[in-house]
Parts: C-alpha cells; structure tokens; sequence
C-alpha cells in the first residue's frame, strides 16, 4: 500500500518486485534507508559558468541542502540550462533566449515527476529562468519555494560608482571623441565585479521582485545582493520554512482569481521598486503565461 503522505513512498513503496531495484539504485549514490525516511526534496540548480547571474548558485545549492537536512528532509540537486541574455544579444544566439524559457519549465517538470519528489526548491537569477522555474512550480503544484540569486554589486570607475548599462553609452561617446579608448576599457574592466543579475531594474531583477510579490520566495529575497552573508542566512532558513508552511495549494484557483493576482503583482512591484512603466507590459504578460500553467 503506497502512502498518501509523501509522493516519494511511491517510489520506496509499493510493488514488491521492483522495490528492491528502486533502493539499491538509490543506495548506489550513498544514500541511506533512514534518509529515505524522510521527505524527498527537489533542488533544481540553474548553475553554470558562462552566465554571471547563476555563476555563484553552486554555494547557494550547498546552503540550501544544508537548510533543508536541518528541517528534516533529504536534499536532491539537479541542473538545468540558463542563457545569458546579454551574452547572446548581436547575433544568432538570442533566437535561443525566449525558448530557453519553456524547455527549462519542462526540464524541471520531468525531473520532478520522474522521481516524485515531495517539494521543490527552484534556484534561480535570470530573464527567462525565473520564469521558467515559475511555470515548473505552477504545473507541478507540490510545495515549492523560489530562490533568486541576488543582484551583482556596482562597480566603481573612477571613484564613483558604474553599472554594466553604462557601456552601452560609453560607446557612443567613445565613438564621438567624448571619452578616451583607454576609459572606455577600464569601464568596460569595472562595471561588473561581482555574479549576480544585472544591477537594475532590467528583466532579470523585475522576474525576481515579481516572484517575491507573488509569495513565491522569502521576503528580502529579491533585494539581497548576490555576494555576502544575507543570501546564504537567507537560504539557510529555507528548508525549515518549506518543510513546516503549508505551501501546497490547489493552484487551479488563479483561474478564477488571475486578474487580482495579475493587479496586486503588478502594484507591489511599482511600489517596491519605482520601476518604469515600460516593464508592467511585461511583467503582465510573463505573470500571465506563468498562471496559465496551473490549469492546462
């Protein structure tokens, strides 16, 4: 008889002639039968090396398995993709952006459903990761909780501080005699010194204040630095609050209530963060995308 309780008895329960194989596959990895006791928790890592915004996530994973042993639970991370806009813009790269977006909701979807995790915690930074980590948790409706990685520290240029959207300026003004070719490289050496999204209210740092507006990450998360000791003491509390909160919630209701979900979003970002009108449009239509995965 599979329990009710946790997904994962399906895996370490039921049908008596393939249990066995089940469990030593699982033992293979150096986990033990007590661990398996406990409830099975997805941590789906958006890691890389090639994107600034997921560069330093591996540390964040660490306390985030730490937060979640603590509470009780058995942590199991896996990757997924993660596209750096900004590194893709000018060329042929950028037509693989926005897809970016629904292969990593059905990566994260597959993995989960494969292995009947009991919850989830989705690791994240970046224009289309974070909504694509939204629509995973929206289709899956387990118990869920966004982590975004923080946002990269300003660098400083000249004794003051720069920010990487300066450099697009600096051309223009490197172009017209307005500024050296030697400061226009020293910009270009100064404006990012640490991972992190992007330091301004681009996509990447709207996407995470939209998920902490929606409840879906810990308050202060979207406004923590990628860098320091916030964000880990932050993750570190993660696993007891996912293990103990009654996150599990029977999302087919967004149907009914999308467009004061939508609104109140919406409201809260502008009051957060002052941002421009230009990103509402958005913000409107990344949201709704996102709650339509709860009723397909």
């Amino acid at each position: 008889m599979v329990s009710e309780e946790l997904r994962s008895k399906r895996i370490l329960e039921g049908r008596n002639d393939i249990r066995g194989l089940r469990l030593s596959l699982m033992e293979a990895m150096g986990f033990t039968r007590e661990e398996f006791d406990r409830p099975l928790i997805a941590v789906a890592n958006c890691w890389n090396e090639i994107l600034p915004g997921s560069y330093h996530l591996k540390e964040v994973a660490e306390a985030v398995k730490s937060g979640v042993r603590v509470a009780g639970g058995t942590p199991f991370e896996f990757n997924t993709i993660a596209v750096c806009d900004g590194i893709a813009q000018g060329h042929v790269g950028m037509r693989y952006v926005l897809p970016s977006r629904d292969i990593i909701a059905a990566d994260v979807e597959i993995m989960v459903e494969a292995h009947q995790f009991d919850a989830l915690v989705a690791i994240c930074t970046c224009d289309k990761i974070v909504p694509g980590m939204l629509m995973a948790v929206a289709r899956l409706n387990i118990p869920s909780i966004i982590v975004t990685g923080g946002y990269m520290l300003p660098g400083n240029f000249k004794g003051r501080p720069s920010l990487v959207s300066e450099v697009t300026v600096a051309y223009g003004a490197y172009k017209t005699g307005k500024m050296s070719k030697e400061d226009f490289e020293l910009l270009i050496d100064s404006c990012c010194p640490t991972p992190g999204a992007c330091p301004g209210m681009w996509t990447a740092n709207t996407m995470c204040v939209a998920a902490e507006a929606l409840g879906m990450s810990l308050p202060g998360n979207s406004t923590t630095p990628a860098v320091g000791s916030n964000l880990t003491n932050l993750t570190l509390i993660l696993g007891v609050v996912l293990l103990t909160s009654p996150f599990a919630v029977d999302l087919t209701i967004f149907a009914e209530t999308l467009p004061f979900l939508l609104i109140t979003t919406l409201l809260l970002w502008r009051f957060l963060t002052k941002g421009g009108i230009s990103k509402l449009g958005g913000i409107l239509l990344v949201m709704t995308y996102v709650l339509f995965q709860a009723v397909l």
